[in-house]
Formats: structure tokens, sequence, C-alpha cells
């Protein structure tokens, strides 16, 4: 059991894992404007979420929740990403339904390396085009680690609001 462990969460057992529960949500995920660009800061962790009292399951979150907080921004918005990889497994992010440059859209081994354990990798583009999306894990390297991150529960919103310039 610990090596399973080990393999999913980078330690031989739980009780180093943050305890999350919805009090620990938040809803939108804060950022900074640097020179311009919308600049927030993401990492994909492992943690215990507490569903029940005195319940809790293993799960990977980003910035410590499940599902991930809502990333909100304007149409037209720079937006820069500093992902950083808590996992005890490679990852990336792919932003479903918006028009990225080829690489940054977070597919490993085709428009980007994975990212490592602990490794940090920036993501920025233009937000277009509007509407209600999310952003998702497209794993590592290995086949079938998407489906098991994606199952782990590493998604998130992501909305992109009309343009206060749209006529």
């Amino acid at each position: 059991m610990a090596k399973i462990m080990n393999e999913m969460m980078g330690q031989d057992n739980q009780d180093g894992l943050p305890v999350r529960s919805p009090a620990n949500r938040t809803e939108r995920l804060a950022f900074a404007v640097k020179a311009g660009v919308k600049e927030f800061a993401l990492s994909a962790e492992p943690i215990r979420w507490k569903y029940a009292e005195g319940k809790t399951i293993i799960e990977w979150g980003y910035n410590g929740q499940v599902p991930g907080p809502e990333i909100r921004v304007t149409e037209s918005d720079k937006v820069r990403i500093i992902f950083t990889n808590k996992l005890p497994k490679a990852t990336t992010l792919h932003w479903h339904g918006i028009d990225v440059p080829f690489e940054q859209d977070g597919v490993p081994g085709v428009t980007q390396k994975a990212i490592q354990p602990n490794e940090t990798y920036t993501y920025e583009f233009v937000a277009k085009p509007a509407g209600t999306r999310f952003y998702h894990t497209h794993g590592g390297v290995a086949m079938g680690d998407e489906a098991q991150q994606l199952d782990m529960g590493l998604s998130g919103g992501l909305a992109v609001d009309l343009s206060k310039n749209f006529a």
C-alpha cells in the first residue's frame, strides 16, 4: 500500500496531505496586473478532500481544491498563468476552447514538454473567444495519465466574458 501511495501522492501515507473542504474553496482565482497582463498563480497538488464530517477522499486539486478555482477574464485580455506542478507525476494544462498559441495548448509530447514534478511552466495567451470554458490536465507522458489525472480531480472553470467594446 505504501508503494501505491508514494506513486500517487509522493509520500507513503496520507497523513501529511492537507485536508481541504468546501469551506476552503475559492470561487474565483485572484490575479495581479503586471505590465498590462493578468497574471494568475495555479498549482496542481495532492490533497485530502473532506466531503462529509470525518470522511475524506484522496484527490488531486488545483490550488488545493476540486474542482479548481474559476479563472475569469475578459475577451482580449492578455493572460499569464504561472503553473507549478506539485504532483508526483508529470502533467500539463489544456485551455479547452481557447485560441492559444500552439506551444501553449498543453498536449504533452505534441505541443509542449510535460511539466515534471516540482517544475514551473508559464502559459501566456490572449483570451479569446468569449464563452464558458474549462481548463484541465492533459496528463504527462504515459498512456492513461490523462484519464487518471482527470479522475483524480484536475479540472476547473474558465470564463471569458465579452469585451466591453462589443457592439
